[in-house]
C-alpha cells in the first residue's frame, strides 16, 4: 500500500513539474498583431496544454462588451498572470484575441505597456500626447490614436491593438464631469490629470 502511495506521488509531482516547466518557457512579451508570449494566430485551445500546462489552463466564457460573448480559455486562472483567449469557431481553434487586465502582470508589451501604466507612462512611451475616448459608456478611455507618435509604428491601434485606461481615484463628480462624454479627448486634458488613470486592459488582435 505504502509503495502504491510513492508511486503515485511521484507521478502527480511529475506533471506539476512538467506543467511548470512548461509555463517557465515562453517569455511574456506581446507583439501587437503577431503574438502573446507563444500565442500566436494559429494557436489552438490543446496546443495551450503544451504551453503553459493542463492545469493552467481553463475553458470558459469571454464577455467582449455590451452583452457580447464567446467561447474561450483563460490561462493561469485566477492569477495576476490570466488572459482570456475568445475563439474564432466553436472548434477552440485560431484565436480572436487574448485579453490581458490582472493588475501585476508579468505580461507586457514590446514597448513595456502593461496593466497600471500610467496615462503619463504612456505619453512617455509615445513620446507625444494621444487620443483617447472621454467616460461614459463601454469604450471609456480606450485609446483611439497615438496622433503619429513613437507607438504608431507597431502598436497600432485597431486591427491589432486596444488599450483601455480607467480611473483609479475617486474624485467629485464636478471634477470628472469635462470628461463624461463619449467624444474623443487629447490625453493632455487637464481633468485626466485628476483621474489617475492607468492601463487596465490590453487586447491583441489577431486579424
Amino acid at each position: 500500500m505504502k509503495d502504491k502511495f510513492l508511486t503515485i506521488l511521484i507521478v502527480v509531482l511529475s506533471l506539476a513539474l512538467v506543467g511548470a516547466s512548461a509555463a517557465a518557457e515562453h517569455d511574456w512579451v506581446c507583439v501587437p498583431g503577431k503574438r502573446v508570449g507563444p500565442i500566436t494566430r494559429t494557436t489552438r485551445a490543446s496546443d495551450l496544454f503544451k504551453m503553459f500546462g493542463k492545469e493552467n489552463v481553463k475553458r470558459t466564457i469571454v464577455e467582449l462588451g455590451e452583452g457580447a460573448t464567446r467561447p474561450g480559455t483563460s490561462t493561469f486562472p485566477g492569477t495576476a498572470n490570466e488572459i482570456s483567449i475568445p475563439w474564432k469557431n466553436d472548434k477552440y481553434q485560431a484565436p480572436e484575441m487574448v485579453i490581458i487586465e490582472k493588475p501585476g502582470t508579468k505580461w507586457k508589451t514590446s514597448k513595456n505597456i502593461t496593466i497600471g501604466t500610467t496615462l503619463d507612462g504612456l505619453v512617455k512611451i509615445n513620446k507625444r500626447h494621444f487620443k483617447l475616448y472621454g467616460y461614459a459608456w463601454d469604450g471609456a478611455g480606450l485609446v483611439t490614436s497615438w496622433e503619429k507618435g513613437e507607438l504608431e509604428r507597431d502598436h497600432k491601434i485597431g486591427e491589432r491593438l486596444a488599450i483601455q485606461l480607467g480611473i483609479t481615484r475617486e474624485v467629485p463628480w464636478k471634477d470628472s464631469e469635462p470628461v463624461r462624454s463619449s467624444q474623443e479627448f487629447r490625453s493632455d486634458n487637464r481633468t485626466f490629470a485628476k483621474l489617475g488613470l492607468r492601463v487596465m486592459t490590453i487586447k491583441i488582435m489577431f486579424p
